[in-house]
């Protein structure tokens, strides 16, 4: 469903924002910075350079006198000790992640709802105890998380849940809208 009235894009939208754990995990997943992902062929040859690195490192492993074995040991080694640091950090990530979700729904129950305001000026927001302001020139990207809307604007997100938006706006219609304040006015 796309919005009531999409033309009136200078009509402000007031929301009522709360936290959303599942939104906020995927918001959190987004790399930092603007612009497009890594396109898949991007990351055949990064995957092919390292396998060119690794692969060079066992003929220079065999030009040193060593003999096929060891050659494969080392880069059977490299591999597999590459694969225990990305299962560690991968582990350790998903432990900070649910740590980092456990902090923000103790402000959130805190804090309350927040009520936000979007225009042609940016985002301006108000909770019990805290009000901010972000201007459409620092919102450096807008992006689709599962169950609603991410704001990146440098290292952190405005996570913003579709069930906040209202009831004749979806959350395509609402990044629509987003993307045309910011290429309007950002």
């Amino acid at each position: 469903m796309a919005a009531k009235g999409q033309g009136m894009t200078d009509t402000p939208l007031r929301l009522e924002l709360v936290f959303d754990a599942d939104v906020t995990r995927a918001a959190l997943s987004l790399p930092l910075g603007a612009g497009p992902r890594r396109p898949a062929w991007q990351k055949l040859g990064l995957g092919l350079l390292g396998g060119g690195v690794f692969g060079g490192l066992a003929i220079v492993v065999l030009r040193l006198g060593f003999g096929l074995q060891d050659a494969l040991a080392y880069l059977i080694a490299a591999v597999l000790g590459g694969w225990a640091i990305n299962a560690f950090w991968q582990w350790h990530r998903h432990r900070f992640m649910a740590q980092i979700l456990g902090l923000l729904a103790a402000l959130e129950a805190q804090e309350g709802v927040t009520n936000a305001t979007i225009d042609t000026a940016g985002v301006s927001m108000r909770s019990a105890n805290a009000s901010s302001t972000l201007g459409w020139p620092v919102i450096t990207a807008i992006d689709a998380v599962a169950g609603g809307t991410a704001l990146l604007f440098g290292a952190s997100r405005l996570v913003i849940p579709d069930h906040c938006l209202p009831a004749d706006l979806d959350g395509a219609g609402f990044r629509a809208r987003l993307m045309d304040w910011k290429s309007a006015h950002g």
